[in-house]
């Protein structure tokens, strides 16, 4: 006999206290003894002050779950948008409602660069929507941007 279920913290800096109080705090009341479903347990763990730092994983009968940050100012779906070119972070430039999309530029401060590869130094980066393997989950007031993605074994 072992484990039913698994969560795990998944991040390079990963501050004890903060995963106690933040995720393992919410499987133990909601999950273990409140007997709610892993997705509600991982949507109660959508907080800036955890998924900054880290993402969570879990894991049961077959499935996999994963819970990480999707800030719309730094990592939109979920992964850190870069240049193509200099392969620095982009900066935020703005959000357009519309058409759902959030516009980075490069860091780099000369253009000539970009000119000359024909890259633009600003692009769009369309933001992903739940689907039947994905859930963008809005937190607390909107602070927390957070996806939730979950695949099977089978």
């Amino acid at each position: 006999m072992g484990f039913s279920s698994v969560f795990a913290p998944d991040g390079p800096n990963v501050d004890p206290l903060l995963i106690s109080k933040t995720l393992f705090y919410n499987v133990l009341d909601f999950y273990i003894l409140g007997n709610e479903t892993i997705e509600r347990v991982l949507k109660r763990c959508a907080q800036v002050d955890l998924l900054s730092h880290a993402s969570v994983v879990a894991w049961r009968d077959g499935t996999l779950y994963r819970l990480q940050g999707a800030a719309l100012r730094f990592r939109p779906n979920g992964a850190d948008i870069r240049c193509v070119l200099c392969d620095q972070p982009a900066s935020y430039d703005r959000y357009i409602a519309a058409e759902n999309t959030v516009i980075f530029r490069c860091r780099e401060p000369t253009s000539d660069r970009h000119s000359q590869m024909s890259i633009p130094r600003k692009w769009a980066v369309k933001l992903v929507t739940s689907s039947n393997s994905c859930e963008v989950i809005q937190g607390h007031g909107g602070s927390c941007r957070s996806i939730l993605t979950w695949s099977s074994d089978t």
